[in-house]
């Protein structure tokens, strides 16, 4: 049995099961969870690295439920080298979408409202896998997120997001807030002074104060059912490349569900 030290919380080991890949997992659940935040880790900083650890203990402290996880496997990180599969950010947002499939179907985490939070390319992942479920995500936090990875996306981004980037050049801090400015939904840009943001305890305490308080803000209350809001998508034409949905044409791939239509999605893991 793994330990914690937020007094009253039992650690769980669990494995979140994707197409082609079982993925070791730690589940904490506090008294009275209000909600829950699925943690989507850089890769080489996994669940157990002891910054990532110190977050969600904080978070644990302020009510929230955390899922950490890793989104590949030991095997995959020792052969990923030339960083391949770290950096093929549909995959690993395929992954996290399969975590957030689980917590909705749990019966102990299902009426949690979920939130997400990523570093580096897990923020990327993030970003993505939140156009999956539009109605289900209430939040993301970033931290040092490699947003330049799912740049094409941000515009699409539905739930309320907050932007924590490391102090650095103003070159690097600039090319952060373009992309920061690039999501339309409700955002928030804070710069955490002090260099590598998880080095210090006391900037790990910075940091989960901060992401508490944005969560607070957006994942109150239990989850809701939220009818449809028109009774089907209607296509109005297809040809080779283009598609035209609702009054809007498309000329990528995308997905025309009955009440919405997802246009950016991805395999879950390989084909």
């Amino acid at each position: 049995m793994m330990m914690n030290s937020t007094a009253g919380i039992q650690p769980q080991t669990i494995c979140i099961q994707t197409p082609k890949a079982n993925l070791a997992s730690t589940l904490c659940i506090p008294d009275a969870a209000h909600a829950m935040v699925i943690f989507a880790h850089q890769s080489g900083a996994g669940r157990l690295d002891a910054p990532n650890q110190a977050i969600a203990e904080m978070l644990q402290e302020e009510g929230f439920a955390t899922l950490q996880m890793d989104l590949l496997t030991e095997e995959e990180q020792r052969l990923d080298v030339l960083g391949k599969l770290s950096h093929d950010i549909s995959l690993l947002a395929g992954r996290l979408d399969c975590a957030a499939d689980w917590v909705s179907q749990n019966i102990d985490t299902a009426a949690l409202p979920i939130g997400y939070f990523g570093t580096g390319t897990g923020a990327a992942a993030a970003a993505v896998a939140s156009l999956q479920k539009p109605d289900t995500l209430r939040a993301i936090v970033s931290l040092g997120g490699r947003m330049d990875l799912a740049e094409g996306i941000l515009s699409e981004i539905k739930p309320p997001i907050l932007f924590i980037a490391q102090s650095g050049s103003s070159e690097r801090l600039n090319a952060q807030r373009r992309l920061a400015r690039r999501a339309l939904t409700e955002k928030k840009f804070m710069v955490l002074e002090g260099g590598q943001p998880l080095n210090e305890l006391e900037q790990c305490g910075q940091i989960s104060e901060t992401a508490a308080a944005w969560f607070r803000q957006h994942l109150s209350g239990r989850m809701r059912y939220s009818p449809p809001a028109r009774a089907g998508s209607h296509i109005e034409s297809c040809c080779f490349g283009r598609m035209r949905v609702d009054g809007k044409d498309y000329a990528r791939d995308l997905i025309v569900l009955s009440e919405r239509q997802v246009v950016f999605w991805w395999r879950k893991d390989n084909h």
